[in-house]
């Protein structure tokens, strides 16, 4: 295996957090580095904590829906 480039390494991380949201339309995740290649935060997409969302109403699921990197700086 190749090893990868930071901003690799970080898309890799992004996409097996993707995979913790509900959201059965859209799945998205995110990772910060920081400036030395640390990872300072990792986040997907979902709902704010003690909320339920109807997630085939497209306008609650817009309106509710925390994004991924919001939550990785959480």
């Amino acid at each position: 295996m190749i090893r990868p480039t930071w901003e690799q390494y970080a898309l890799m991380i992004a996409k097996v957090a993707s995979a913790r949201s509900e959201d059965p339309y859209q799945q998205v995740g995110a990772c910060i580095l920081r400036k030395d290649h640390s990872v300072a935060g990792v986040g997907y997409n979902g709902a704010p904590p003690g909320v339920e969302i109807d997630w085939s109403n497209r306008d609650e699921r817009r309106a509710r829906v925390i994004h991924a990197e919001a939550n990785a700086f959480r």
